[in-house]
């Protein structure tokens, strides 16, 4: 790649700058025109493809519409012709040279990457807000059940390991340890549609669960402190 011939190519750009604008090169079919028209020499037909082909990306936009920050938009139209257009980069730089000169910018070769950089940074930090989110969002079955301020049904998993959706009936205190009682939202076989099951709020493997309770005595006994809770409150359950 010729110093002095891409210093040609940079002065054509700065005298189609002064004679239509540098907005000119943001409308990619007519700037192809007058590319055309103003660099006529033959033997410039590799630079002539090069620099059509970057306008017709659309990434001179990039360093044209926003030429308060010239080295943010470069980056910006190197990341188009890279990624967009797959332009190696040792062409990119060379097209993008020509603009740089013709505009009288000299960048530093440590912001080579700002742009990729940051945008990389962007990417992270957007996925660390969603991960954020979704911790936020995200309330446990035992949580729901031991917040009086949350009705919200709760879904546990069944032995196939398929989500089943439970409404809260409520939270029963017996003996040393506190029971959930639970209607299923949906027809599960086995059980009938106005049936409720109860559950306990137990350890295992040092992380509280839900485990269904099997033993009719304790179920019984739950029912019986559920219907007590009740009566105390003035609701007649007979």
């Amino acid at each position: 790649m010729s110093s002095e011939r891409d210093a040609i190519v940079s002065e054509v750009i700065k005298k189609i700058i002064a004679d239509f604008g540098a907005d000119v090169f943001c409308d990619s079919r007519k700037a192809s025109a007058i590319v055309a028209d103003y660099l006529v020499d033959n033997t410039f037909s590799e630079e002539k493809a090069l620099l059509k082909r970057a306008l017709a990306s659309g990434a001179m936009k990039c360093i044209i519409t926003d030429r308060s920050d010239y080295a943010a938009g470069r980056q910006k139209a190197k990341y188009v012709l890279m990624e967009q257009e797959f332009i190696a980069e040792a062409w990119a730089n060379r097209a993008l040279s020509w603009f740089d000169t013709a505009f009288g910018h000299k960048l530093e070769e440590k912001n080579e990457d700002d742009f990729i950089q940051r945008l990389v940074k962007a990417s992270e930090e957007a996925e660390r807000e969603k991960c954020q989110f979704r911790m936020r969002d995200f309330i446990s079955p035992i949580d729901k059940l031991l917040d009086d301020d949350n009705t919200d049904n709760i879904v546990l998993y069944n032995e196939e390991n398929q989500e089943v959706e439970f409404e809260q009936i409520a939270v029963v205190p017996y003996g040393e340890k506190t029971y959930a009682i639970l209607r299923p939202v949906a027809e599960v076989p086995g059980i009938a549609d106005d049936e409720a099951l109860v559950f306990v709020i137990d350890e295992v493997d040092s992380e509280d669960c839900l485990l269904i309770v099997e033993d009719d005595s304790i179920v019984d006994a739950v029912f019986k402190e559920y219907y007590d809770m009740l009566r105390a409150e003035g609701i007649d359950v007979d």
